[in-house]
């Protein structure tokens, strides 16, 4: 069970590298920068999926 937790945090935390709907601007205001963020962190993807299994628990 943590093994497949790590797995799916982890193809998480790479498909969001790859998509581009995940890069965001940090500075809406300044359109001309070009730094970008990604917003799926490897803690975030851990916490998503965390997330997502306790919800499912009855």
């Amino acid at each position: 069970m943590i093994a497949d937790y790590l797995c799916v945090s982890f193809m998480l935390f790479v498909i969001a590298r790859f998509t581009p709907y995940e890069w965001k601007n940090p500075h809406p205001c300044n359109e001309d920068s070009e730094v970008v963020e990604n917003q799926f962190t490897i803690l975030n993807s851990l916490w998503f999926t965390i997330g997502s299994l306790m919800q499912q628990v009855r």
